[in-house]
């Protein structure tokens, strides 16, 4: 293995983790530090991604079990569905509709659960053309022709991830700022 692989999977384990570690709940930050510093400690690549995998599987599911993260997928599952049925209208406004939904949920979602506004952003900013993948799949037609059609209109539609994901991270940012400045 190259010297510059060698020092790429220690980078890469301590951004996963510190990713990982960033939502937890405030009584489990330092211990959440305390698992990223650990990784200096480890040598062996096998060793490196044994405790990095370990250590993602913990921390992902203490977050997966706090009573917020099941509010907040039941908000994203509203949001999904929300952002389908604006996006099935044969209406002339009916695209900006559905980027202003999808700007909206995704900031209002990042505000309120700033622990995983990428989750959010990636989630919502997708949703529209997995929608119309799904679409595609089951031969169910839309009331209104896209462009491009077929596949390749679908797989653009993922372009919706970037404004999503702008939305979703400010308003994470926002929330955690005015948390600061209360504290």
């Amino acid at each position: 293995m190259s010297e510059q692989a060698r020092g790429l999977a220690p980078r890469l384990a301590r951004m996963l983790l510190g990713a990982a570690v960033s939502g937890l709940p405030p009584g489990r930050e330092a211990w959440g530090r305390a698992m990223v510093a650990e990784l200096d400690a480890v040598e062996a690549s096998g060793e490196l991604m044994s405790w990095t995998l370990g250590a993602l599987g913990t921390t992902l599911g203490l977050r997966a079990w706090r009573r917020s993260t099941a509010v907040w997928l039941s908000y994203v599952a509203g949001s999904i569905a929300l952002l389908g049925f604006l996006d099935w209208s044969p209406s002339d406004v009916a695209n900006q509709a559905t980027m202003l939904a999808l700007l909206l949920t995704a900031g209002c979602l990042g505000f309120a659960l700033p622990g995983a506004r990428l989750a959010t952003g990636l989630i919502l900013g997708s949703a529209v053309a997995l929608l119309h993948l799904g679409y595609l799949l089951l031969g169910v037609r839309l009331p209104y022709q896209p462009e491009p059609s077929g596949v390749p209109g679908a797989v653009s539609l993922f372009v919706l991830v970037v404004p999503a994901m702008v939305a979703a991270v400010v308003g994470g940012t926002v929330r955690r700022r005015l948390l600061r400045r209360s504290a």
